[in-house]
């Protein structure tokens, strides 16, 4: 397909929407997972985990009291969005190392999250 064929070239271009909103709100935040329920080429997740601090491991007794983002999750029904977005966050991933990232086709399994993010004016489903 042509978007196979972008990917391969790497020719795909995404901008994220609202991306200043979403990362003035959450500026002043302390967050610990942070869920991406429209990954799409991961722009919101790339520029939050750049915005926050991740946590790095303490002993046991002030665990619970350390700030820092722990986790983030990228779900997207679009397998090749997800393979394009893992592609996109790897540096930054490989710098982080205590950060757990995970990529998911459904939200199946989740159990919490500090916050939610989902495309609430479009379907989120890329259209090709």
């Amino acid at each position: 397909s042509d978007l196979v064929q972008c990917l391969d070239k790497k020719e795909l271009k995404h901008t994220p929407v609202l991306l200043k909103n979403v990362l003035g709100y959450f500026e002043e935040r302390d967050l610990k997972v942070w869920l991406d329920c429209t990954l799409g080429a991961g722009g919101h997740t790339s520029a939050i985990i750049q915005q926050h601090p991740v946590r790095h491991s303490v002993s046991q007794w002030i665990e619970k009291m350390a700030a820092g983002l722990e986790c983030v999750i990228g779900v997207d029904v679009d397998e090749v969005a997800i393979d394009h977005a893992q592609r996109n966050l790897h540096p930054i991933l490989s710098k982080k190392r205590s950060l757990k990232a995970h990529f998911l086709k459904e939200t199946s399994g989740v159990v919490s999250a500090s916050v939610v993010i989902v495309d609430l004016f479009g379907s989120g489903i890329s259209q090709t």
